[in-house]
């Protein structure tokens, strides 16, 4: 597990950084990535430190969980100072007379803000949606002078057709026509090869899209999706057999559901998303985060069958074929967020990502066991590849702060590249370790002398 989590966090750092900082470059906020830079850091070599003699004790253990609720405080008040001082130039922008400015300022930045138009600071979460739904509409609209007129009866005017269950079927088709008439011979194939998914997905991910009618209100599909995601949520976390009292706890999860399916189609409207449809928005995140868990699980399965198969050592298999398996739903993710232009995001999260599996996951597991000893305290085992794991690892975050120093804290494209060039090295060198062509970095290969016999 211990060089598992490395090898990801080798992995995100390096090559979905890297790969972000190809596909999206973008100015990043410095304080932020010093932040969480400087916590990863200090976390591997706190980690490195208490593993180095392969007992972790229980208050070692717990200082990881201490270590991150540390950095919770620091990034809460550090968005509170961020919101006081964008809320306080707000007010001074509001202060037409000199006078009162100079009250509510010191005599030394008075002047400054009465001369100069205070810049405001980072865009705030609502900004960047907005530009983002802006940007999506006015793909909606060039979408929708490039496809032809439809000419189909009882159709509303975005081309969605009138009815309760008309409204269900057009939402729940799978292949829309736009899609199919402008995709080639192959992506068709695809597009018939993912109807029984894209079915699965209608039914457990409830969608609200800004730019869409109605917000992507569809009432029937909506009303049933609440009584189906969490029936399908119980039975894929296999609770599905818990018993509460006399039935089953899938069995009440369902009622439930049901129960709040019919209360929704009681109380909404077909042509007017309800005030609660926001709400919709996290029960589709959780589904999709329920999704991407399963097919990550999915994969790193299948990987652990070729590494078995193939007969590679457990410090190997979870360098990579495990790292890489657990790192699949960063990889998804983070480079869709920087694809649809939330670039910063994308790259704090591979940093926030790791540096939680290290500090919550190592601390909580070596928590637990440690509770099991009556000394409190667990024996680990660490691989031979593991020092090699931890100064790549460090080598990765140093080069990233290096870099955007220099950079002035923009992600290039040549910042990807030596990144991944970084990781291509670390595997090169766990190979050629693995097929016991060097020795792994930091093992001591000295012979043996003045052992007595």
């Amino acid at each position: 597990m211990f060089v598992e989590l490395i090898g990801a966090g080798v992995f995100v750092t390096a090559v979905i950084a890297g790969t972000i900082g190809i596909v999206a470059p973008v100015d990043i906020i410095a304080k932020t990535f010093i932040r969480d830079c400087c916590f990863y850091v200090s976390s591997i070599i706190w980690v490195s430190y208490i593993s180095a003699d392969d007992v972790i004790e229980l208050w070692e253990s717990l200082s990881l969980l201490l270590i991150y609720v540390l950095f919770i405080l620091c990034v809460v008040i550090m968005q509170w100072i961020d919101n006081r001082e964008v809320n306080r130039k707000d007010k001074i922008l509001q202060i037409q007379d000199n006078d009162m400015l100079q009250t509510y300022l010191s005599p030394t930045t008075a002047q400054k803000h009465i001369s100069k138009r205070v810049k405001a600071g980072a865009f705030s979460i609502k900004t960047k949606i907005d530009l983002a739904i802006a940007t999506e509409i006015s793909k909606v609209q060039f979408d929708s002078d490039e496809s032809p007129s439809s000419s189909q009866v009882d159709l509303s005017q975005n081309g969605r057709p009138k009815g309760l269950f008309a409204e269900f079927f057009f939402d729940m088709n799978p292949i829309k026509a736009y899609d199919w008439k402008n995709a080639n011979f192959l992506l068709r194939i695809i597009l018939i090869l993912r109807i029984p998914i894209m079915l699965v997905l209608q039914f457990i991910i409830p969608v609200v899209n800004k730019t869409a009618a109605k917000s992507g209100w569809s009432k029937l599909l909506n009303c049933i999706q609440p009584s189906v995601l969490p029936t399908v949520a119980v039975i894929i976390l296999k609770v599905d057999d818990v018993e509460v009292g006399p039935l089953p706890l899938v069995v009440i999860v369902f009622v439930l559901g049901a129960v709040v399916s019919v209360v929704l189609i009681t109380r909404t409207s077909r042509d007017q998303p309800p005030k609660y449809h926001n709400a919709f928005a996290l029960l589709g995140f959780l589904g999709a985060t329920l999704v991407v868990w399963v097919i990550a699980g999915e994969v790193m399965a299948v990987l652990e069958s070729i590494g078995f198969a193939s007969r590679i050592s457990d410090a190997m298999l979870g360098l990579t074929l495990l790292a890489w398996g657990n790192s699949v739903g960063d990889l998804i993710s983070n480079v869709a967020i920087a694809r649809q232009g939330f670039a910063r995001m994308g790259y704090s999260a591979c940093f926030g990502g790791p540096l939680f599996n290290t500090l919550v996951g190592l601390g909580l597991h070596w928590t637990y066991t440690a509770f099991q000893h009556h000394d409190y305290r667990t024996h680990i085992i660490n691989s031979d590849m593991m020092p090699g794991c931890l100064a790549f690892l460090l080598c990765s975050l140093t080069t990233s702060f290096l870099y955007l120093n220099i950079t002035g804290f923009a992600l290039r494209q040549s910042y990807g590249y030596v990144l991944i060039s970084i990781y291509l090295v670390f595997m090169l060198i766990n190979l050629l370790s693995e097929i016991k062509f060097i020795h792994p970095l930091g093992a001591d290969h000295r012979p043996l002398t003045g052992i007595v016999q």
